[in-house]
């Protein structure tokens, strides 16, 4: 077990050496974003005591992501992230509801220069489902893991910040059936690379 561990260590060092004297830069960079995003269609209708009310839209609300982007050439990236993306209906003392999945993007980009990239992809939805609690456990419902196409430009203000807008079209189908929802939606996201 000592020599297989000093081999791994010394195989690290030389894998470290080379890669120090070696002028290129990392191709591979972790990165993390936030956003937001518009669309969809309206799920359900939360009605609140004072009368008033809020939808509950497939395709509006808040993003977060992280994952890998590796420049594979001069002009050509590739980029795996996963996510977490909400709605959320303003808490209310009877209850509240939220739309919320899991979405896997990958996209592959071209880039015109350094400070852009047009990027093509698709998206793997995970969990999609609404949850409500109190009042709002009407709302409730799951929907089968979706499959999406993404359609994306992002700017660079300096290698390590970006700003993205997309456009996503997916459908996500009740689990117990019943007609599809079109979740497709346009979002802005920035990013920081790592």
């Amino acid at each position: 077990m000592k020599k297989q561990l000093l081999a791994l260590a010394l195989s690290c060092a030389f894998v470290g050496a080379a890669h120090a004297d070696n002028n290129q830069p990392n191709p591979v960079h972790f990165m993390a974003g936030i956003g937001l995003s518009v669309g969809g269609q309206t799920i359900n209708t939360v009605q609140y005591t004072d009368g008033s009310s809020s939808n509950i839209s497939s395709g509006t609300g808040g993003i977060i992501h992280a994952g890998l982007d590796w420049r594979i050439s001069e002009s050509f990236s590739s980029q795996l992230t996963v996510g977490y993306q909400f709605r959320e209906t303003p808490a209310a003392s009877n209850g509240d509801a939220r739309f919320t999945r899991i979405p896997v993007d990958l996209l592959f980009y071209y880039h015109p220069d350094q400070k852009w990239r047009l990027g093509l992809g698709a998206e793997y939805v995970v969990s999609p489902k609404v949850s409500g609690s109190g009042e709002a456990s009407y709302v409730s419902e799951d929907f089968k893991n979706a499959l999406g196409a993404i359609v994306e430009v992002e700017y660079f203000f300096s290698p390590q910040i970006s700003m993205k807008v997309r456009g996503v079209k997916e459908n996500y189908k009740p689990q117990d059936g019943g007609p599809s929802i079109d979740g497709s939606h346009a979002a802005i996201i920035g990013d920081y690379y790592f």
